[in-house]
């Protein structure tokens, strides 16, 4: 899959796993993370969507701060269930690297 490293993966985004009874521990593990409100989940259910303060803007793209070190749920991003922004430059067709 190809990054065009628009940054949107990393603007209001939903973590799988992660809803409003266990979103403070959540947040406690992950400092790099603001809650910026709500959004329709799956099966109907309101989420929690974060911004990441690791997110920097270099020209016309966008990198995190933090790569070596990001989260397990950015690694494995879009393969772990996030939903995928829909104006997102990655492409995740099978088979595509």
């Amino acid at each position: 899959m190809e990054c065009g490293r628009c940054g949107k993966c990393c603007i209001e985004i939903s973590i799988p796993g992660v809803d409003y009874n266990n979103m403070r521990s959540f947040l406690k593990a992950h400092p790099f993370l603001i809650h910026v409100g709500p959004r329709w989940g799956y099966f109907g259910k309101m989420v929690p969507m974060f911004n990441c303060l690791m997110l920097a803007k270099q020209g016309n793209v966008f990198s995190c701060l933090e790569y070596d070190l990001r989260p397990d749920f950015c690694k494995e991003f879009p393969e772990a269930g996030q939903p995928v922004p829909s104006t997102c430059s990655v492409n995740v067709e099978l088979g595509v690297k």
